[in-house]
């Protein structure tokens, strides 16, 4: 019986660390969406991301985690310290390779989408838009 107890245990804790794992990265026309399998973690409006650079480097010694919330189960996600800049660092991720780096007004992302390099500069792009229609509407 105790093992059965321990068992469902662990299937529970794995069960949660796949719903929270991050799962999609959607560009929308205002923001990019953060989601896991159950929920959205967090939204990104283009006009506060100041810059979007691909690392094709190794992260993994450069991040260091602040409060362990997943071992790496699934992904990597939650709040890491960027060892180099001596920041905080929010991660949502499934590798540690080819990470994508966005830096917004207010913090300092890290994820990893299928095809980084297609969503650098498709993230680029709307960025570029976004600005466009701001100058468009203060110019009225």
């Amino acid at each position: 019986m105790r093992a059965l107890v321990f068992s469902n245990t662990w299937g529970v804790v794995l069960l949660l660390y796949l719903f929270f794992s991050p799962y999609r990265y959607l560009l929308t026309p205002t923001e990019i969406v953060l989601k896991r399998r159950i929920g959205v973690i967090t939204t990104i409006p283009y006009e506060q991301i100041v810059s979007v650079e691909l690392r094709e480097e190794s992260l993994f010694r450069r991040l260091a985690r602040t409060i362990v919330v997943n071992p790496g189960v699934f992904g990597y996600y939650g709040p890491f310290n960027d060892k180099k800049t001596g920041t905080e660092v929010s991660v949502y991720a499934t590798r540690f390779k080819q990470m994508v780096e966005l830096r917004t007004i207010r913090r300092t992302f890290y994820i990893t989408p299928a095809k980084p390099e297609e969503f650098v500069v498709e993230v680029r792009r709307m960025m570029r838009h976004v600005g466009d229609q701001e100058r468009q509407s203060s110019e009225r």
